[in-house]
């Protein structure tokens, strides 16, 4: 009878142990791999500027991409279509596979291309450890060729958003994507010039950086990583005959990510400001023979009527100099600061016109979506 008493109590400690090893050990488990892996990759970004100086390039880039990888994803999209048969039906048929980055671990948000998600019917996020997620919503702006996707998912890691402002020509990236269908694959580069334009994309807003590092078919989405661990560009293109690598890429900087992704995230769109021109660079032979003073501007060849540029009083053939007191390049310059004004906004416009410069405030309002109708009398 007392030998009974003793080892009750020891059974039903052991019992007890045991249910909560069989229930909660899984998830307790879960969660504390979790947290080492947060740990370890919090501490592998934070020791990238010493590994630059003490250890070598190598070394270097094999704890950067440590570092990043985990966070970023491959994105598999099925398109839908319609086929008559006995009745109208919809089916998936073929697909495609991009790549993405998760930026919000908290929240659960990716950035990607407008390309990859656009014609989708149906999308699967595939994260770093192989984990399958349907997303709960996907927005995007095809002006920019960005998109969000939201996914719920726990365990999520992500990478921060660097300052592509501060990107110089010959710094070096890493491109990490999907490629021809591998993921996680990692290629090295450099920064090869900054603000690039391609015609096929005349009509969205480009101001890409161009890398050699290796970027094909299924790279696009995925970030442009410098050596801080940090986001500096989310690829979108490469320019080459045969559609494959030619060391040219271009990838869209990340503060215009961040400026677009954070429209998309709180307003569901993405809004630009406008101000009612049409312009066209100007080359050396026609400044002499527009008697301009130089090329870097903007040459107004269409004031949209009743536009703020109209209400300001810009006419065709005014030579735009500088915009919200900054000097422009070129055309696509002058089209990008404008757009990234906020509408409601009142800035300077310095102009060339008759030989004299003249100054002049314009009120930014809200780019309208079909912006030929602002054109029409």
């Amino acid at each position: 009878m007392k030998a009974t008493r003793l080892w009750l109590p020891l059974i039903v400690i052991g019992t007890l142990v045991w249910c909560g090893l069989y229930f909660i050990g899984p998830a307790l488990t879960g969660r504390i791999s979790y947290a080492r892996e947060e740990a370890r990759q919090r501490a592998i970004r934070e020791n990238l500027p010493y590994l630059k100086q003490a250890d070598g390039l190598s070394a270097l880039l094999r704890e950067v991409s440590r570092a990043v990888r985990p966070a970023v994803v491959e994105v598999r999209v099925l398109q839908k279509t319609e086929w008559e048969g006995r009745r109208f039906r919809s089916r998936l048929e073929g697909g495609a596979i991009g790549s993405g980055v998760i930026v919000d671990k908290d929240n659960g948000y990716i950035v990607t291309n407008w390309h990859v998600v656009s014609k989708a019917g149906e999308i699967t996020v595939v994260l770093a450890d192989g984990r399958e997620v349907t997303p709960e919503w996907v927005r995007f702006d095809r002006m920019t060729d960005l998109a969000v996707v939201k996914i719920a998912s726990e365990r999520l890691l992500d990478i921060p958003v660097g300052d592509s402002d501060k990107v110089e020509v010959g710094d070096q990236v890493l491109a990490i994507g999907s490629p021809m269908k591998l993921p996680q694959t990692v290629t090295f580069g450099r920064i090869s010039a900054k603000g690039r334009m391609i015609t096929a994309r005349s009509d969205t807003y480009q101001n890409y950086l161009q890398t050699d590092a290796a970027i094909n078919n299924g790279n696009s989405g995925g970030p442009l990583i410098n050596m801080a661990g940090e986001i500096i560009g989310i690829n979108t293109a490469i320019v080459s005959e045969s559609g494959t690598n030619a060391g040219v890429g271009l990838s869209i900087p990340s503060n215009r990510v961040k400026r677009v992704t954070r429209q998309l995230i709180e307003d569901g769109k993405a809004t630009r400001g406008f101000i009612g021109l049409a312009f066209r660079a100007i080359t050396k032979e026609a400044a002499r023979e527009l008697k301009l003073p130089h090329t870097r501007g903007a040459l107004v060849i269409m004031v949209a009527p009743g536009g703020p540029a109209d209400l300001a009083g810009i006419k065709e053939g005014d030579f735009i100099l500088s915009v919200n007191s900054r000097t422009i390049e070129n055309s696509q310059e002058f089209r990008h600061i404008v757009a990234d004004i906020k509408p409601g906004t009142t800035i300077p416009i310095e102009l060339y016109r008759n030989g004299e410069t003249i100054a002049i405030s314009v009120r930014i309002v809200l780019q309208p979506d079909d912006m030929s109708d602002a054109f029409r009398p």
